[in-house]
Formats: C-alpha cells, sequence, structure tokens
C-alpha cells in the first residue's frame, strides 16, 4: 500500500501533457477509479481498509482477488502516467528540466531500437547527448555516446563519426568511473551514521585517507558529482573532529564551485547551505544561521528529501535559539505534510524524539500545541517510549536524549515514583555508555538528573548540592564537546534552569 500511496501522490500531483485514453477510467465512478480517490485522499491505512471499502469485506485476514488485481492494474496505469507529465512546467528549474528530458528521451531512443527504428533513435540520441553533455548527465552522456558509437561504426561504416563518438564515450566513461569510485568512498563512510549519531572519530582518518584516493590534479575538469563527493567528504574531514570554522570554510569553496555551472546546481547548493548552518548553530551564529535557512528555502522543492533534512536543522536552530514557538511552528508543517509518511524510518523517529521536547515545553507553559497529525490523541509517554525503535539502539547517540526528555517530563508531571523506578538503570546507562569523551556533556548531565532523584526532588538541597557538576558542564560549551546536535535538542544548561523552575 505505501509504493500505490506514493505512486498515485506523484500522478495526482504532476501535470500530464495528455488525458491518455488509458488513464481515464482513473476519474470515472469505476472501482479503479474509487480505489485512486481513496488512496490521494489517505482514506487507507492499509489493504484491508481498501478491500472494506469497495468490497464490504471486514473479516483483516481474508484477502480479494479481484482488489489484488486491481491493485495492480492501478499501479501499472500510475506508472505509464508518470511517462506523461510535462517537465517543461515552470515549477522546475532549468536543470530539472534537462534531466528529466534527458530521462525520457532516452528511454524513448531505447525503445525506438528495440523496434527497429533506428533513423529516428538515432536523430534523438544526439539530441539527448547535447544536452546531458551541456548539464554534465554522466552516465546518460555514456549511454547515448555508445549507442551512437556503435551506429555510425559497425551500421554504417562512417569512421570519422565513429572516431569522434568513440572519444566521446572514453572521456564520459572515464568521467563516470571516477564519479563512481568518489560515490562509493563517500556512501562507505556516511553509512555509519545512517542510523546513528554516535561520535566516530575514526572516521576523520578514513575521510583523510578517502580524499586522497580520489584527489584529482584539476578539480575543475571533472563531473558535477565528482565535485558534488569531493566537496562532501572533505566535509566529512572537518566535521568528524567538529571543526566548524574550516567546515565552512569548505562550504564556501563548495558554493562557489557550483555557483560558476552554466545552470542552477540547486542540489549541491542546498547541501551546502544546510551543512552552514550546521556549523552556525553549533558556532551559535545565530543571526547568519537564519540568514542561510532564508538562502537555502529559495532552492529546495518542498516535500523533497532534503526540504524536510533542512526544516530538521532549522527546527534545532530555532530551539537552540529559544524560538520555540517557530521550532513549533515548523514541527507542524513538516509532520503534517502529505510526503511526511514516505520519509526513511530514521528521518521519522527524529521528529518524534523532536514531539517529546516540545510536550515538555508545553507542560512548562513555553508553547501552545503540539500535537502531530499522527499523534492525535496527544503526546502520551508510553507511548513515545515505544516508538523509538532505531535511536533505541543509539547508545551513545540519540538514545540519551530520548532518556533525558522521559526524566524531565515525569519530574515536570511531578510523577515522582516513576523517576525514582528509573535511578538504577539511568545509572548503569550512564557508567556503560556515556564514560567517552565525546559523551561527556550527556554524562554530567543525566549525573545532575540522578542527583534531583538522590536529593528528594528537594529544590533547595539540589541547588547546594549541584554547583560542582553544574561549573563542569558550563566549562565544556556545546560547540567544543564534540558531540552530535541531535543528542542536546535544547542546551542542556536551558534544561536545567527548567528543571529547577518546575520542582
Amino acid at each position: 500500500m505505501k509504493e500505490l500511496k506514493e505512486l498515485a501522490l506523484i500522478v495526482n500531483s504532476l501535470e500530464l501533457i495528455i488525458p491518455a485514453v488509458n488513464l481515464l477510467p482513473l476519474y470515472s465512478n469505476s472501482k479503479l477509479g474509487s480505489l485512486l480517490k481513496g488512496v490521494v485522499a489517505e482514506q487507507y491505512d492499509n489493504d484491508h481498509d481498501a478491500i472494506n471499502d469497495l468490497y464490504a469485506i471486514k473479516d483483516p485476514k481474508k484477502s480479494h482477488g479481484g482488489y489484488r488485481k486491481l491493485k495492480f492494474t492501478l499501479k501499472k496505469r500510475l506508472k505509464d502516467a508518470i511517462l506523461l507529465f510535462d517537465e517543461r512546467n515552470k515549477k522546475y528549474n532549468d536543470y530539472q528540466k534537462a534531466y528529466y528530458q534527458c530521462c525520457k528521451e532516452g528511454a524513448v531512443v531505447k525503445i525506438l531500437l528495440g523496434l527497429n527504428a533506428r533513423t529516428a533513435a538515432v536523430g534523438i540520441a544526439q539530441s539527448v547527448l547535447k544536452k546531458a553533455k551541456q548539464f554534465e548527465f554522466t552516465n546518460i552522456a555514456v549511454d547515448m555516446a555508445l549507442i551512437l558509437r556503435l551506429h555510425y561504426g559497425a551500421r554504417l561504416g562512417d569512421k570519422d563519426k565513429f572516431t569522434h563518438y568513440n572519444i566521446i564515450a572514453k572521456k564520459y566513461r572515464h568521467l563516470l568511473e571516477l564519479e563512481t569510485k568518489a560515490q562509493e568512498v563517500y556512501i562507505e563512510l556516511i553509512l555509519s551514521y545512517v542510523n546513528s549519531r554516535s561520535p566516530k572519530i575514526e572516521q576523520h582518518h578514513r575521510a583523510l585517507q578517502a580524499i586522497q584516493s580520489i584527489e584529482q590534479p584539476s578539480l575543475q575538469n571533472t563531473s558535477y558529482q565528482f565535485q558534488l563527493y569531493y566537496y562532501m567528504i572533505k566535509l566529512m574531514i572537518a566535521t568528524t573532529i567538529y571543526d566548524y570554522k574550516n567546515a565552512l570554510i569548505i562550504c564556501d569553496e563548495a558554493i562557489n564551485c557550483f555557483n560558476k555551472k552554466a545552470y542552477q546546481a540547486h542540489v549541491p547548493l542546498q547541501i551546502f547551505y544546510y551543512q552552514q548552518l550546521v556549523c552556525h548553530t553549533f558556532l551559535h551564529q545565530y543571526n547568519k544561521g537564519r540568514q542561510t535557512a532564508e538562502q537555502c528555502l529559495n532552492l529546495i522543492s518542498e516535500g523533497s528529501f532534503n526540504w524536510f533534512k533542512y526544516y530538521e536543522l532549522y527546527f534545532l536552530l530555532a530551539m537552540h535559539t529559544q524560538n520555540y514557538e517557530d521550532a513549533n511552528r515548523i514541527f507542524q508543517i513538516v509532520t503534517r505534510h502529505k510526503r511526511f509518511q514516505f520519509l526513511p524510518d530514521n528521518v521519522c523517529e527524529i521528529w518524534t524524539v523532536f514531539e517529546a521536547y516540545l510536550y515538555y515545553l508545553s507542560t512548562l507553559n513555553k508553547i501552545g500545541t503540539t500535537t502531530s497529525i499522527h499523534s492525535k490523541k496527544g503526546f502520551k509517554l508510553g507511548k513515545f517510549i515505544n516508538e523509538i525503535l532505531i535511536f533505541s539502539k543509539d547508545k551513545s547517540g540519540v538514545n540519551a536524549a530520548v532518556l533525558i526528555i522521559q526524566i524531565l517530563i515525569l519530574i515536570a508531571e511531578k510523577r515522582y515514583n516513576e523517576t525514582i523506578d528509573r535511578f538504577e538503570s539511568t545509572q548503569q546507562y550512564c557508567y556503560r555508555y556515556l564514560k567517552g569523551s565525546y559523551t561527556k556533556r550527556s554524562y554530567i548531565f543525566l549525573k545532575m538528573l540522578l542527583k534531583v532523584i538522590q536529593l528528594g526532588f528537594q529544590k533547595d538541597l539540589i541547588e547546594e548540592k549541584t554547583p560542582k557538576l553544574k561549573a563542569e558542564l558550563e566549562n565544556l560549551p556545546i560547540e567544543v564537546s564534540n558531540q552530535a546536535m541531535e543528542v542536546e535538542i535544547i542546551p542542556f544548561e536551558l534544561l536545567w534552569k527548567y528543571l529547577l523552575d518546575s520542582i
């Protein structure tokens, strides 16, 4: 059902060139049309909901052969419709238009060749190759150059044109090899970060080795994709040791490189503006951070993966600057977006953690309602704990933020007995997972929370017995602590103040 939902959502948002005959049933009162309308309207959470609505079968254990066929037909029609969308729409930038056109016409070339319509195929292939070279679509350029090389060499015996396309094919195959290698080493580096935010200092040395393995004499003579991965790896060299000043310099280099392109390179600019925003947040350069955020907004397509990741960071910037109503507004925008449900689980889960912090702020009357579209009955602590499946394994990373907010909420709600029940397990957690130098702030803050429990939630005693721990925390500022930002959604110094105010 998830795949069908995404296909339906995309096709419903596209402007089709022509209302193809085989798509007309989708807009009729047939069962096919009803299924499409129900999926687009988010009427069905799963296949059984659709079966119940269309065939009045309420038993969730029963399948339906007619429904399986209906679903298969709808998916096929929707896939056909995607090739009919109008890529010339004004909402796409020049780079996107060129990419969609090359993909569509490249597919046409291959289909025509399969149908032995070589004359038509070659003409289109030449046009696609020209555009692919202009916009640096290396893999498409290789495909078209190889087709043209074969045609003029083996079919027509034209030596000059064979030589011409052979040179192009070799050049772009070499570029493709560089891109593939750069992508491979980048993925190997980033892989361990996908479902974890724990510090990984060893990645700094691996990134240094990686950049040496792909370094080229002249970066300007390489392609868009290679330059993108090159700068991403170079950025990791700085960010893995939390050197945000040098990371800003690398971001500036990358932005200058992509601004010089003959076309609008929106995606890399989004990436490096995003990384600038990370740096500004850690360096407490909040005004510059907001300016960067505004520049980035102009480049991002709403509902894209990068749009969600940008708002994730913008949310953290708002939380770190105590703009809590803005943070709540961002939370509502993101979690209520139609494409939120199609995000990877690890991306959705971080917003579940964010919701817990917003709920905590609401208990302190610092913001209004925090309810997202996915928790219509309001925030429940038990439900929240059960929903954290990925980051519960990230013991030295985001799981610390999860544990901290649980304790803070229990204290704010005066559920002291439940807080006391967590004392021993929290103490063991601190010694087992947070003793490293890159988790020291989390360790200190949880020790402070344990003191609150030990001292029986007595404010005077707490203020008397915790100055040393408080000073230790303040002497290790967040920007030099080497701790991942998602671990400290609200700076611990502020959380400590809020905790004392709530007792």
